[in-house]
């Protein structure tokens, strides 16, 4: 998961999760989660400025959980 990689100091790979990420959420009209990943992705990509990033994958993970609230039972069902 994208804390593990993190973690890990594979950036790279964090990049390219939260880039899926970003595409597949703005393709399905997610917007907020989409530019959020989006920041992290920047930021990521520029060491200097990291400061904040927790906050900010925080927020990411609460976008992203009430967007799947909705759908839980469905989910439940497979």
């Amino acid at each position: 998961d994208l804390d593990t990689l993190l973690k890990e100091g594979s950036r790279p790979d964090a990049m390219r999760l939260l880039h899926e990420l970003k595409g597949s959420a703005g393709g399905y009209g997610y917007q907020a989660i989409s530019d959020r990943a989006r920041q992290i992705i920047t930021e990521l990509g520029s060491p200097n400025q990291t400061a904040g990033i927790d906050q900010r994958l925080t927020q990411l993970k609460s976008l992203c959980a009430r967007a799947l609230e909705p759908h839980r039972s469905d989910l439940r069902k497979l």
